[in-house]
């Protein structure tokens, strides 16, 4: 089988906000998308995972330990996708 190359180097020199085409169909800004990661998001891909579904009878803590877990969280200050700046 033949390897596909698909990665940051596949956007390079194009703006990650900029439309492809006139019908208004642009690349998607991962940083503005994150931003809009919300709890109900959170939920959505948890639900179905046994160590989430566990606490179903507690669901308020059960909310209460994802939120302290997130805001705890930091982006990395590196990453193998993105070079130095």
């Amino acid at each position: 089988m033949g390897d596909v190359a698909i990665g940051v180097e596949d956007l390079e020199g194009e703006d990650p906000g900029e439309n492809d085409d006139d019908n208004g169909v642009g690349k998607a800004d991962l940083k503005t998308l994150a931003k809009g990661i919300g709890g109900k998001q959170i939920e959505d891909v948890l639900k179905h995972d046994k160590r989430y579904r566990v606490f179903d009878h507690i669901p308020e803590e059960r909310a209460g330990w994802i939120k302290e877990f997130v805001s705890k969280m930091s982006a990395p200050k590196l990453s193998v996708h993105a070079p130095d700046k």
